[in-house]
């Protein structure tokens, strides 16, 4: 899901050997959402609170931290900034999952493209994210359809207990099963370069 200019290892000198290791910063993490409703389609944004990513050994590079990097999302600290909505969405949404957590691991790069294998209600799909930005945080962007991962009761739930919130002009009441998502992190060096 987030890319690093290759040209940082370019930089280091050969005369000094690297011993430098990236992590996250701490609490930098962040899964911003939005969903859509009516038929015109209205958007409908938040976030989702905790995130606990896990990198492997001590990478060399923000893009070595990133490839490799395996996440844990509680999707019950959902946040939308309206507390009726948060409500509505642990109870008749997030309720239905097999599994209660949401998973996922970043297992290429190409371009300014990461594949993500996201794991949510029991199904594993690969996703897209593209990079739009790479520092000072490093932002990627992707689109899933909830119903790639089996969530149809989910959406059917959803839009039963929100069926007069989400009615548009035309009276009917939509809920989208598309959600654009937007990951972002700030990476930071821990470690130092190796003396002579």
């Amino acid at each position: 899901m987030f890319l690093y200019s290759v040209l940082f290892s370019m930089t280091l000198s050969h005369a000094e050997p690297a011993t430098s290791c990236f992590d996250y910063k701490k609490d930098s993490i962040e899964i911003n959402w939005t969903a859509y409703k009516t038929s015109e389609k209205k958007g409908v944004s938040g976030k989702l609170k905790s995130i606990q990513a896990t990198i492997n050994g001590k990478p060399q590079s923000v893009e070595d931290m990133i490839l490799g990097t395996s996440f844990i999302v509680d999707p019950i600290t959902v946040d939308s900034g309206d507390a009726g909505r948060d409500k509505n969405l642990r109870e008749n949404f997030f309720k239905y999952l097999k599994n209660p957590k949401i998973t996922g691991k970043v297992v290429a790069f190409a371009s300014n493209l990461a594949r993500v294998e996201l794991q949510m209600n029991g199904v594993t799909k690969a996703v897209e994210f593209k990079v739009n930005s790479m520092s000072p945080r490093i932002e990627a962007v992707a689109t899933i359809d909830i119903l790639d991962f089996a969530m149809n009761e989910s959406l059917t739930k959803l839009n039963e207990a929100c069926l007069d919130l989400h009615k548009g002009k035309d009276g009917v009441s939509k809920t989208w099963s598309t959600v654009d998502l937007k990951i972002s992190a700030e990476p930071v060096q821990i470690c130092k370069k190796s003396a002579h």
